[in-house]
């Protein structure tokens, strides 16, 4: 930013770098450990982005699936190499803390990312006030 006005070329993607377009659409397009972030129905897709009290950013995404019938896509959540269906906890640049319980020694990998996972539609949460857990 220059006072109030956006810098031209100063977008920075940290997460969520590769993703679909008409040509290829959904995040099958790509390896499961790929940074995509599915959203192959109208609903469980990004829920809610917190800065939490420990300076780290936490998402919440959806499993990228139907919600009206048993859709197999749903099972990414389960998958902890995916970013569907879970509570990711990175740093501001994009990297993985050391201290999240999947970390691998890779910042830069999806396992290493989340915080939680197997939540199929999180879409809000928060923080509860005076402990710092999240809800």
């Amino acid at each position: 930013m220059s006072g109030d006005t956006v810098i031209a070329g100063s977008k920075l993607v940290i997460l969520g770098t590769v993703g679909g377009t008409v040509g290829t659409p959904s995040c099958n397009d790509y390896p499961i450990t790929s940074d995509c972030i599915p959203s192959d129905a109208i609903s469980h897709s990004v829920g809610a982005l917190h800065f939490g009290p420990d300076g780290k950013l936490y998402i919440s995404t959806g499993d990228g699936a139907s919600f009206d019938y048993a859709d197999p896509l749903s099972l990414r959540a389960q998958n902890l190499d995916s970013l569907a269906g879970k509570v990711l906890r990175i740093n501001p640049d994009g990297t993985a803390p050391a201290d999240n319980p999947f970390f691998t020694g890779d910042a830069n990998a999806n396992r290493s990312k989340i915080w939680a996972y197997g939540v199929r539609n999180m879409f809000r949460f928060n923080f509860k006030p005076g402990t710092n857990q999240i809800f």
